[in-house]
């Protein structure tokens, strides 16, 4: 009787082959052997065949690798930069709205209110009219264009540009007013004996021409 854990592969040793005979009974043993509960084991390994045992090995090292590419990821999210980034892309993209608005429904609606008739987007030239309406005439850029027109549209074209200047503008004038604040904020208490350029109070050598001061090298900035 086989142990209540193992199952084993038996031949029937009674069997008749083709050509011989049932007078003599061969005994066979157990051809293969494996373990049915292995819950009991601690190894798992040690529970499978040899070709079982390659699959869980295999099986164990993409696990691993798994594990590996979830910890990587975990530690990219909270020890890199991935949250300011995010937060950068998310204001830069709330601020560029708001300079292009602070541009398209604003300053360009002033600079053109008293230049021009019309809005500046519907300037344009028609080069050739469409074959079913030779004689074309468009006061709308969009009408000409959907009538199939060739236009040569320059007022688009100025008004992305007045765009792009009054948004570089706009920036310059920001960062200037940022730069001379930081500016303020250093702390400038004289000025070097040697080159008479403005340094910190706390300075030993001066950065501009690399000279050692003294203790109190010039007059208080």
């Amino acid at each position: 009787m086989p142990n209540k854990g193992l199952l084993w592969r038996w031949s029937n040793p009674w069997s008749n082959p083709v050509g011989g005979s049932r007078s003599r009974p061969r005994i066979y043993v157990a051809s293969r052997l494996t373990y049915l509960r292995p819950s009991k084991h601690k190894e798992p390994s040690k529970m499978v065949n040899r070709g079982d045992n390659r699959v869980y090995v295999a099986l164990r090292e993409e696990v691993a690798s798994a594990r590996t590419l979830c910890h990587d990821f975990k530690e990219f999210l909270y020890k890199g930069s991935a949250f300011e980034l995010a937060t950068g892309v998310i204001l830069g993209a709330a601020f560029g709205a708001v300079v292009s608005s602070f541009s398209e429904d604003l300053i360009t609606p002033i600079v053109f209110l008293f230049l021009l008739p019309r809005g500046i987007e519907d300037m344009f030239v028609i080069l050739r009219c469409p074959r079913k309406n030779p004689g074309c005439h468009f006061d709308v850029l969009a009408e000409a264009r959907k009538e199939g027109a060739v236009v040569f549209a320059y007022g688009t074209f100025l008004r992305t540009t007045l765009n792009f200047i009054i948004i570089s503008a706009f920036l310059f004038i920001l960062i200037r007013i940022f730069s001379s604040a930081k500016k303020e904020a250093t702390t400038v208490a004289r000025e070097c004996e040697y080159c008479f350029s403005a340094i910190d109070e706390r300075a030993v050598k001066c950065p501009s021409c690399a000279s050692t001061l003294s203790q109190a090298s010039g007059p208080a900035v």
